[in-house]
């Protein structure tokens, strides 16, 4: 399937999220596809949050992505605390030994609220946001580069050293831009741009 995001402000930190189909293995070209979009959503977040309902045994399939999560900042959330439990957060711990667990239960939301806080200060590093928006160092270096690829377009046009690469540093900044909101580059940007700009393709 499709992966689905949703925004919320948290103590004043915007929080994209990304819920993306399930990894597994599989031999079927069209849900390869949705796993592979799931692999990468995963390796460009800033934070994972492995959810694991509790009330299903973990399988070894499961071992084996949460030993991959916890590679990179992540975060297991023990999902449906509200009913009797096959996991308990004794045996992640044990299985997850330097993971951060918690244990919440959505449908009641009931450990939500917590949860917000963890990701909050995941994200941030635990550094206090008393106003306005707060930024990881990824989105902050995304920034710079699309910044100093637009000026390097700028101070390309006008000194006239060529459209070819003015066309080149614009593409750079795209390129970063897309990676930091998350979306793949297409040519459909730059026919915006040169439809507006007299710039040559």
């Amino acid at each position: 399937r499709d992966r689905i995001e949703e925004t919320f402000t948290h103590k004043g930190i915007p929080i994209r999220i990304i819920d993306t189909a399930g990894i597994r293995e599989t031999c079927d070209e069209v849900e390869c596809i949705g796993v592979n979009q799931s692999i990468k959503s995963m390796i460009e977040a800033d934070l994972r949050v492995w959810v694991i309902d509790a009330g299903d045994e973990l399988t070894e399939e499961e071992m084996v992505l949460g030993r991959r999560v916890s590679s990179m900042k992540h975060i297991i959330v023990l999902n449906k605390s509200d009913i009797q439990q096959k996991i308990s957060l004794d045996q992640l711990k044990k299985s997850f030994p330097s993971s951060r667990i918690v244990s919440v239960s959505a449908l009641k939301s009931d450990g939500i609220e917590g949860l917000k806080d963890i990701m909050v200060n995941e994200i941030t590093g635990g550094i206090k946001v008393t106003g306005g928006y707060g930024v990881t160092s990824r989105q902050i270096e995304c920034l710079s580069a699309a910044l100093a690829s637009l000026r390097e377009t700028q101070k390309i046009v006008s000194e006239g050293l060529g459209d070819d690469l003015a066309i080149t540093c614009l593409s750079d900044a795209r390129s970063h831009l897309a990676s930091l909101l998350g979306i793949d580059a297409t040519e459909n940007l730059l026919d915006t741009v040169f439809s507006q700009f007299c710039i040559g393709k």
